[in-house]
Parts: C-alpha cells; structure tokens; sequence
C-alpha cells in the first residue's frame, strides 16, 4: 500500500518497531541477525524503526499484562470501568523507545494515520492517540485472528472496540472483522 501511494507521489513515512519476529515482542532477540536499521528508506517509503524495549520482568511482563487485559474483558464488568484499565495496561504492550517523540515529530506533518494490527495494544492506541490529537483521519486494519470466541476475545476488547468506533475507515479484511 505504502509503495503504490509513493509511487503516485505521495510521500509515505511507516512507524514500525526492530522486530523481526513475532516472539521479539516479549524475548530480547537472541538472533545473531544484524539489526534492522533505524531508518531506512524502501520502495520510496520512509521506514523508521523503534526499538523494543523489554522491562523487568522480561520475558513475562507482556504476557501478563496481555492476560490481565483479557481476563477484564471476560470479566463481565461494565466497558465504562475496563476501557480505561486496558488502555492503561496497553501502554506496556509492547514499550518502544522513542514512541511518543516519533509521533510528536510525524503527527502534526500527516494527512492520515494508519494502525495496522490492534493486537499490539500499545502501538494502536497510541496511533488513535496521536490521530486523535493532531486531528487527523485515523484509518485502521485489524488483522483479526479468524478463530474460536477465546481468540476474537483478544481483538474484541473495549479499548481496541473504541478505536474502531472512532476510525475514519476500517479495512476489514473479512466478514467477522466487519
């Protein structure tokens, strides 16, 4: 997507973090890998990568905090008390090094903000964050795991459901995320 809107002329800057895998998020890669450059540009697009942190105590920290979020969800406890716990917690899922200042810098430049992926709870709350603040249209895309209830559980929480309430356009990718 990022590509063909360069192509067109528009310029197209992508906010990403270092991981190279999904288990990056939780473990300190212990891959013997060269790191991803913090910036770098593909394809005509801006990438500028941030670099995950992991607190103490890494590795269970997300795992913990991505559990408490859901055990509120299936708590049956009213969304006006879950939503703003959830957003709390989200804000360690995952921690990235220079977040808030990357999105200082870009937000108020952009025509739109696009999150990809509410399962990384921080960095799509903090995208409708920054769209919300900079006033700019907040495009968002899921990325629904297709499963059981137990898995939409974790793409159904308050706080995710609220950012999908106040997207200017949700990229469904299926019937179920629609």
């Amino acid at each position: 997507m990022g590509s063909r809107l360069a192509k067109d002329g528009h310029h197209v800057t992508v906010l990403t973090t270092n991981a190279r895998r999904v288990s990056d998020f939780w473990l300190p890669s212990m891959s013997e890998n060269q790191p991803l450059p913090a910036q770098e540009i593909l394809d005509a697009v801006v990438v500028q990568r941030l670099r995950l942190t992991h607190p103490w105590p890494a590795p269970y920290l997300f795992g913990l905090l991505r559990r408490a979020g859901l055990w509120m969800q299936l708590s049956r406890l009213p969304s006006t008390l879950v939503r703003p716990v959830q957003q709390r917690l989200s804000r360690w899922m995952p921690p990235l090094r220079g977040l808030a200042t990357a999105l200082g810098r870009w937000g108020p430049e952009v025509d739109l903000i696009h999150a990809d992926d509410s399962s990384w709870d921080g960095l799509f709350l903090a995208a409708a964050s920054a769209a919300r603040r900079y006033r700019k249209p907040l495009v968002v895309r899921p990325l629904m795991h297709l499963g059981g209830a137990w898995v939409r559980a974790h793409y159904q929480m308050a706080h995710q459901v609220s950012v999908y309430r106040e997207a200017a356009v949700v990229l469904a990718l299926s019937k179920r995320e629609a």
